[in-house]
């Protein structure tokens, strides 16, 4: 069989162009220059005026939550023992269907200390879990993963070993049906993946945790 190289490329539509040596190499600036809400609920719709480096402005459609630093958080919860984690089966009102997801949610600094209390509650609310040991996913918690390309929102991993059921757990929030399922085994956690009925935080999330409990030699 041929083997055939295919080299990596970057190409900036503009005046200028960058090569493959310099793909990690400084991103041009753009600056906001107008923000106006145009809708607010849960969700808001933002029209967002960009400047080019160019010169040119560009009008865009950007979303955001209701959430501290448009940041929430999602948890891979992971038992040492039986190598297994846990899934909920989620009603997302986009699709219109139930889904695959982590625990996770929003941050809000009214209610949390920081992030990691955050993903604590969100642990006991959703999953009816509690406690264990907390690691974070990210190389730097307050930047966090962005969710799209026209959206504010931001979500921070976390790994959570070993925790176990909380008999008191937080209640859910009034419009979320959640059901929680323990003891899935990685390889259908893949098959889920795959399927494509899982969120898609929850299927980034799950990446890293796999990633990083095989570095840390418990998978």
């Amino acid at each position: 069989m041929r083997k055939v190289q295919c080299p990596v490329t970057s190409v900036l539509l503009g005046p200028t162009a960058s090569g493959a040596g310099n793909y990690k190499g400084e991103d041009p600036e753009f600056s906001i220059i107008r923000e106006e809400i145009v809708y607010q609920k849960y969700m808001m719709l933002i029209s967002q005026d960009v400047k080019y480096p160019n010169g040119k402005v560009i009008n865009y459609d950007v979303t955001a939550s209701q959430m501290d630093d448009y940041t929430a958080v999602t948890i891979f919860p992971f038992c040492t023992k039986t190598k297994t984690t846990t899934l909920l089966r989620e009603y997302c009102p986009g699709p219109n269907a139930m889904m695959y997801s982590l625990p996770g949610g929003g941050y809000d600094k009214s209610k949390h200390r920081d992030l990691q209390h955050a993903a604590e509650c969100e642990l006991s609310e959703e999953a009816q879990l509690r406690g264990g040991t907390w690691v974070p996913l990210m190389a730097s918690v307050k930047n966090g993963v962005a969710m799209g390309k026209s959206t504010k929102n931001r979500f921070v991993p976390w790994l959570v070993l070993d925790p176990e059921p909380d008999p008191n757990p937080m209640a859910q929030d009034y419009e979320e049906f959640i059901m929680p399922h323990r003891g899935i085994p990685i390889d259908d956690l893949q098959d889920i993946i795959f399927s494509g009925e899982i969120l898609l935080t929850s299927c980034i999330t799950s990446f890293v945790a796999l990633e990083k409990l095989r570095s840390m030699s418990i998978l």
